[in-house]
């Protein structure tokens, strides 16, 4: 039987006593899904904008960045950016990932890090830019492990939801910034 603290049980299916061998990380009721949605990608912005400002001190390269969906009319950017592109990542970087990771008896931090570093990876090398998608990497493959260990989790759609609606928001940003 599971150990008791906090109103919280803390057993191996769940994230708060299994996440970086801590057995309480985080204290209290589970983070409610409107709040990962709402919250996680304003804090990827958040970390962006930090890191990108410590690497310009720093005289880290910017990133002059184009897509290849850059001259393509916005409702197909829309598409690619904020439905297809955001559904394969969480396939490939989250699910896959850290699934294959899990099963090969690595502990959760050190998946979440090797799937945020393939995550940035897989968006380019130039300048600063793998550093700053590291970040949306970290937060996306935290949403992840989240929802993976919640009882009734649907990790899959949640970080997708999450990267859908940061890559909203940089379209947005795009087009009126």
């Amino acid at each position: 039987m599971p150990k008791i603290e906090n109103n919280m049980k803390v057993g191996r299916k769940d994230i708060y006593g299994d996440f970086c061998r801590a057995k309480y990380i985080f204290r209290g009721p589970p983070i409610p899904r409107w709040r990962l949605i709402v919250f996680a990608p304003l804090c990827i912005v958040l970390g962006q904008v930090l890191v990108a400002e410590s690497l310009r001190y720093f005289g880290f390269p910017e990133q002059i960045s184009t897509t290849p969906f850059e001259p393509r009319a916005p409702l197909i950017r829309l598409f690619f950016g904020i439905v297809l592109a955001p559904f394969l990542e969480t396939i490939i970087f989250q699910w896959i990932c850290i699934e294959i990771l899990r099963r090969l008896k690595l502990d959760l931090c050190f998946a979440a890090l090797i799937s945020a570093v393939l995550f940035a990876v897989s968006h380019g090398w130039e300048g600063r830019w793998p550093i700053e998608i590291f970040v949306a990497g970290v937060v996306l493959a935290y949403v992840f492990m989240v929802e993976k260990y919640r009882e009734n989790g649907r990790p899959i759609f949640l970080t997708f939801a999450v990267h859908a609606v940061f890559n909203f928001m940089v379209f947005v940003i795009s087009i009126w910034g």
